[in-house]
């Protein structure tokens, strides 16, 4: 096993050095179908095939990194016309605060005299002193509100100037940023090994190192750690450098062909001596075995991946896999599903689009890393196709884009959405169940994600007592099954018939008023566009954006019955004496008998030693 290893070594070593030798030349202004090409295979003692494999790899690297530059790119200009925005708004937030500023100095300066005066008169006149205090305290109220006022606008001068002066560091920053990936779309470049381990070797004793020599061994490990050889339909067993032979056994037998450079490590010679062969023996694999056994048997390109690790070294093999094609079929209903955090919320359509049953799949993601995080929705994508496929329906979800949301985290007001945005691996959850589905043979739509958490709350969350992603879920599969998606009719709306119940996720709910709608409309003239029947929901979503404000205005405003610094973690009193509640039910608990309305009105009841109220 010791010689296979030193093999592999070797081998990457030396296909990682023409890589590298590659990018250099090119950096030189040397072409590859050129001198460049000839003179390297001759220098490295490889074949003109083996070298256009590398630089295949490599042009493949590239051009990622190109199109991740072009990402990055957009979303920086993005952030950076964003910025600016802030930067106009803190601007004239600070012109309007200096200016409030200035009016409350000159209110003082005008009052200073008056109060002055009036002093003056109450000395004067003690017989006087009834109508002169009250013109005093007017006088002097008005002059203390000034002052107040104008300490405020001061502090609040010193931080608009602070958070202005910030924006603009930040806008710099951004603006720097945007001129690297500008300048690696134009030219793009690799570091072999990676930027922080190559920074390592400059702070030795903070990154755990004890002299450069250790770096080194760390940083030429980290740069040969792996080596490819690209699939061939013209070869034998699809790859002219790696073979995979199917024994008897349900294993395989790997045989790799090894340049002139390595032939003294080859442990069979073939073609006069020509050809250098290493076999490795009884590999096998823990998925998708029976995938490449299909690709051997009908000459497909097999790609073959050395990769090592912190236990040795790893065979990757990448094959074409045929997937069937499901066909859509609503016959049987549709199965909706909806994201959301901490769980995927699923609810089966019959075919006349009414709830037949509801699912809730727990998917918590904190605290995992990024491959952790992966491997669960692909677990839970999967348990969500196995259900589909046992109800003999297609799935329906929505098309998930999160790259211009993320740039409206600082907008967005809920910090559990914010970090369901900022999360990598919710980006994988559809690649996930468009894959699952594919495998498991199950038909998969997207459709416009477009108000179908607000239909779901309006027109099926109370009336079939469903949660509102649930109601949300069934929203997806209707709109896929094209069924309609009306307001509903102002008529059925009781007691005035103009307003509908909207339903929270806190089990309570909001009251918003219908836009006006026509039960019959007349038919549009030739010039007039017709309406959208998204127009009416989007007119109802403004109104439920207002109201979702003003209930967090209201919860922010609402007064405790003791500070906040005197609470204890789990939201109890630090002192004895103050009750663990919030809100104004408890300030009336404290409240003895007979104080004001609430005599008589306390319930008796005791849990754990504290009086429990009983709120509506």
């Amino acid at each position: 096993m010791a010689g296979a290893e030193a093999t592999l070594d070797a081998y990457a070593t030396l296909c990682n050095g023409i890589k590298r030798k590659i990018l250099v030349s090119l950096k030189a202004g040397r072409v590859w179908p050129g001198d460049l090409k000839n003179s390297l295979y001759k220098d490295f003692d490889v074949q003109s095939s083996f070298a256009d494999g590398i630089f295949r790899q490599l042009d493949g690297e590239l051009k990622s990194v190109s199109e991740l530059a072009k990402l990055c790119v957009a979303e920086l200009e993005q952030r950076i016309r964003s910025k600016k925005a802030d930067i106009v708004k803190k601007g004239k937030s600070l012109q309007k605060a200096g200016k409030d500023h200035a009016r409350a100095k000159d209110s003082i300066v005008r009052l200073r005299p008056m109060k002055e005066r009036l002093e003056t008169a109450l000395k004067a006149n003690p017989a006087k002193e009834p109508t002169i205090l009250a013109g005093y305290k007017r006088t002097l109220d008005e002059y203390h509100a000034a002052h107040k006022a104008m300490a405020k606008l001061r502090e609040k001068q010193v931080f608009l100037k602070a958070s202005l002066h910030q924006h603009k560091r930040r806008l710099g920053i951004l603006e720097h940023r945007l001129s690297e990936a500008r300048k690696q779309l134009a030219d793009p470049s690799l570091c072999f090994g990676s930027k922080k381990l190559f920074k390592a070797q400059f702070s030795l004793a903070e990154n755990g190192y004890a002299s450069l020599q250790e770096w080194k061994a760390d940083w030429v490990s980290a740069r040969n750690r792996d080596f490819q050889f690209d699939g061939n339909a013209r070869a034998t067993s699809g790859n002219e450098y790696a073979k995979l032979i199917v024994r008897g056994d349900g294993y395989f037998d790997l045989e790799l062909r090894l340049p002139e450079r390595l032939k003294d490590m080859a442990k069979r010679h073939e073609l006069n001596d020509r050809v250098h062969i290493v076999t490795f023996k009884k590999l096998g694999f823990n998925h998708g075995s029976d995938s490449i056994r299909t690709a051997l048997e009908n000459y497909q390109p097999v790609t073959i991946a050395f990769r090592r690790d912190g236990k040795g070294w790893k065979v990757h093999v990448t094959v074409d896999e045929a997937v069937p094609h499901a066909e859509l079929d609503y016959s049987c209903g549709a199965l909706g599903v909806d994201l959301n955090v901490g769980h995927v919320a699923a609810t089966l359509a019959d075919r006349f689009g009414n709830p037949a049953k509801t699912w809730k799949f727990p998917l918590y993601l904190e605290n995992l890393s990024s491959d952790q995080r992966l491997d669960r929705i692909r677990k839970l994508a999967k348990s969500i196709a196995l259900l589909a496929q046992s109800l003999g329906v297609p799935i329906v979800s929505e098309k998930l884009d999160f790259s211009r949301k993320k740039l409206r985290l600082s907008q967005e007001r809920s910090p559990r959405y914010a970090r369901m945005l900022s999360s990598f691996a919710y980006n994988g959850f559809d690649a996930a169940l468009a894959s699952a589905c594919a495998r498991n043979k199950v038909a998969h739509r997207r459709v416009n994600p477009a108000y179908t958490s607000l239909i779901g709350r309006v027109k099926f969350a109370r009336r079939y007592g469903l949660s509102v992603h649930a109601a949300a879920a069934l929203s997806i599969a209707r709109r896929a099954m094209e069924f309609s998606e009306g307001i509903p009719s102002r008529r059925s709306q009781a007691p005035a018939g103009l307003a509908v119940k909207v339903q929270l996720g806190n089990a309570g709910h909001v009251t918003l008023v219908l836009p006006e709608r026509k039960d019959k409309p007349k038919p549009p003239k030739a010039s007039s566009k017709t309406r959208h029947v998204w127009s009416d929901w989007s007119l109802l979503q403004k109104a439920f954006s207002v109201e979702l404000a003003a209930q967090r205005s209201a919860a922010r405003k609402r007064r405790r019955p003791y500070p906040r610094s005197n609470r204890a973690c789990g939201g109890g009193p630090s002192r004895p004496g103050l009750l663990p509640f919030r809100g104004r039910s408890a300030l009336r608990q404290s409240r003895p008998q007979g104080y004001g309305s609430t005599a008589g009105k306390l319930p008796a009841d005791t849990e754990n030693g504290a009086a429990v109220l009983n709120r509506s």
